[in-house]
């Protein structure tokens, strides 16, 4: 993934728990919250590329 997927991935998980949450989050949550418990499982599905 580069920087500009990883970012919009920020923002839409952000979304989804202010939605959850019905008010504003922040980022700092949203960037926690990314990495404790999405990045895990996406790093099962994301194959290794050929540099």
């Amino acid at each position: 993934m580069d920087p500009a997927e990883i970012y919009h991935q920020l923002l839409e998980h952000r979304w989804y728990l202010s939605e959850r949450a019905q008010h504003d989050i922040g980022i700092d949550t949203a960037v926690e919250d990314y990495i404790r418990n999405i990045l895990p499982k996406a790093r099962k599905t994301l194959q290794p590329t050929a540099e």
